[in-house]
């Protein structure tokens, strides 16, 4: 093998280990360190190295060993957060392998389509293939199947730094215990494989652009493309690997192609949903951040502030300092961190420029793409920051950060383990109850297990007859619901409270850990309070007593059937498309009347009255503003009647996710 240049100090060194301290000592030089690259037709230079292979062997081993014990204590971890959408998708691969996304399911109360999930099909189509494989949903062998993500990135990271740092297991041992990457990486969400496929195709990249190799090139645009397939921000590959080519003056005219790899597969992707299915996903997408208003100044103004703070969060392990304040030092290391990428711009020193590149570039657009300021955000900055702080002159430091980092994500890893093992608990608990009973779940974290044991989930709305069950969250954001004209009679409440008492999301945490809209603070912690409060209802029939039901008072409750919201104002409810309501009716009750209200926003005109089934009155509205509507009863044949209101046409602003028709003051019977 042929090497380019040495210097004297490595050169006359006449062992292994002194060969490789020289090098060590030396490795900050970027001329010495450029002097190692080999020729393109050259092997690796560590095998002209005695003994350094040895090291690097030993390195890439400690890796794996640290990631899977890492991973192996939570292999059983239950289904949690966004599981449940990509395991929809997964079961729908069996059947459109092609469109696995083609397909509706509830969330948060309404049937969404999945062509406007924040995701390309990848990790769908992943998990797809494990449920293909294993027939089931079986926890361990999922995580199972997720742990080569964890390696590719862990791997890469430590590839990476070899280049870029004198002590690059350090650097790779943060990277692994960074709270994110230990945490997140239970999960099936698409986060992880992002990582994998990001960590992986840069190392390639890199590594094909020092050597020149085409063989590296096309694995490392191979990489890319699957990256581009399981997440839409895979494209800041582009200005980022871009950046690299900059900083290390590189003109190889291939690499500069292989930079088109990630939009130009978006590109294709969207083409193809829209001449196989007439969907455009990122169109869908785009239309969902309006519909629920996700990419509002507010919502980017509180996502800003937390992924500062998560920022900061991941370098406050040198202090512990989180412990006394989870916002405040936080949100200034995180600014202080910023600053300092800036100031490293502006060295000569390309390696750093690249690595603060990196982080700058990332986190800007991070503030742009998103808005919920989720900590998993920002994985793909945990290696260059890593890596940086790697090069700090306090080794014993790193050590300390590395401690520290395992210590906390390990518990926070944990306390999310028993949150979630609870919501599995719960349901295994209950199914011997329910197995002669119809159960809705009135929460999307917990549909898993226990639409596995055969409940249904319940949408916004919905009417629920007597003799139903409903299970339901008070953290998981829960949806209004009618009892049919019965009444709510609580059977059971669990409090879900992890031993420990670390929280990345509870009732009380005011964490912003998974959400910002939760609060600000990195973590949680909360020693007596329970995360999150589940119920089991079980409606009654009651019979209808009242015949006049105002929608501002509270008893109207037990005899509305279904279709109205919550009371507002005091006074009157919204209707969506249809509204029912069970009245006492006497004898010589023979009309009923009807108060509404029709603003200017709502499109509908026509509505209709039924009683018992039967249309009683019809009418076409003139125009908006208050009103009301008589009709005449049908001949009396039952003490209890159901009332119901239709409208032909319903409207949702864009800060509310309900169906909104008709405005309701009151509904009565009237006499002779």
């Amino acid at each position: 093998m042929r090497i380019a240049k040495t210097t004297p100090e490595v050169g006359q060194a006449t062992s292994a280990a002194a060969r490789k301290d020289a090098l060590l000592r030396h490795w900050n030089n970027y001329e010495l360190r450029q002097s190692y690259i080999p020729s393109r037709h050259s092997s690796f230079l560590c095998r002209a190295l005695s003994g350094y292979n040895n090291v690097l062997a030993r390195g890439f081993i400690l890796v794996i060993v640290a990631v899977f014990a890492l991973r192996l204590p939570f292999l059983n971890q239950a289904i949690q957060g966004d599981d449940v959408f990509y395991l929809t998708g997964a079961r729908h691969a069996q059947i459109e392998p092609l469109h696995p996304k083609n397909v509706e399911f509830p969330l948060s109360g309404k049937m969404v389509s999945m062509q406007g999930h924040t995701h390309p099909p990848f990790n769908v189509w992943y998990l797809g293939l494990i449920l293909l494989l294993v027939g089931d949903v079986r926890e361990p062998a999922f995580h199972l199947a997720y742990i080569p993500f964890s390696l590719m990135a862990a791997l890469s990271c430590y590839a990476l730094a070899r280049r870029w740092t004198p002590r690059p297991l350090a650097a790779t041992m943060l990277f692994i215990a960074t709270p994110a990457f230990v945490i997140n990486g239970t999960s099936l969400e698409a986060d992880l494989p992002l990582l994998g496929l990001w960590m992986a195709s840069m190392a390639c990249f890199i590594s094909a652009s020092e050597q020149r190799s085409p063989g590296r090139l096309a694995g490392a645009m191979i990489l890319m493309a699957l990256a581009a397939m399981d997440a839409y921000q895979s494209v800041l590959l582009l200005p980022i690997c871009g950046l690299y080519l900059w900083c290390f003056s590189n003109r190889w005219a291939p690499a500069w192609a292989a930079l088109l790899t990630t939009p130009l597969i978006i590109t294709l992707y969207q083409a193809f949903e829209r001449m196989t299915t007439k969907a455009v996903p990122l169109a869908a997408l785009a239309g969902n951040f309006q519909k629920y208003a996700l990419q509002t100044l507010h919502n980017k103004m509180f996502n800003a502030a937390a992924l500062t703070i998560h920022l900061g969060a991941s370098v406050s392990s040198f202090t512990l300092g989180f412990f006394v304040s989870r916002i405040a030092l936080p949100f200034l290391l995180g600014v202080t961190l910023l600053a300092f990428c800036i100031w490293t711009m502006r060295r000569s020193e390309p390696e750093r420029r690249f690595l603060a590149g990196w982080i700058l570039i990332y986190f800007t657009a991070a503030l742009v793409l998103f808005f919920a300021g989720s900590a998993r955000y920002l994985l793909p900055l945990a290696a260059p920051l890593a890596i940086l702080l790697s090069r700090l002159p306090y080794p014993r430091i790193l050590t300390w950060a590395v401690a520290a980092n395992l210590v906390v994500s390990l518990a926070l890893a944990s306390a999310n383990y028993q949150h979630w093992e609870a919501y599995r608990s719960i349901a295994k608990e209950f199914e011997s109850q329910t197995k002669d009973k119809r159960v809705w779940v009135n929460n999307d974290w917990l549909r898993h297990y226990f639409e596995a044991n055969g409940a249904l989930p319940i949408l916004e709305s919905q009417s629920v007859q007597p003799g139903e069950i409903v299970v339901s969250s008070k953290l998981g954001y829960p949806v209004p619901f009618a009892t049919g004209g019965g009444t709510r009679v609580a059977m059971r409440e669990w409090q879900v409270k992890p031993s420990l008492p670390f929280q990345l999301i509870g009732l009380d945490a005011h964490s912003g850990y998974s959400t910002v809209e939760k609060g600000f603070e990195s973590f949680g912690l909360v020693v007596e309070k329970p995360v999150d409060i589940v119920t089991a209802e079980i409606i009654v029939e009651k019979k209808a007593s009242l015949s006049y039901v105002n929608m501002g008072a509270p008893e109207s409750e037990s005899q509305i059937a279904g279709g109205f919201y919550h009371i507002e104002d005091g006074r009157w409810r919204w209707m969506s498309g249809k509204g029912t309501v069970l009245l006492k009716r006497e004898p010589n009750q023979t009309e009923i009347a009807l108060s509404y209200a029709l603003p200017d926003i709502l499109p509908g005109k026509n509505i209709e009255l039924f009683v018992d089934g039967q249309l009683v009155h019809q009418v076409t509205l003139k125009g908006p503003g208050p009103g009301q509507i008589k009709a005449h009863l049908p001949p009396f044949t039952t003490p209890q009647i159901s009332v119901s209101v239709t409208i032909d046409k319903v409207f949702s602003p864009p800060n509310d996710q309900r169906n909104l028709g008709l405005i309701v003051q009151s509904i009565r019977l009237l006499q002779n």
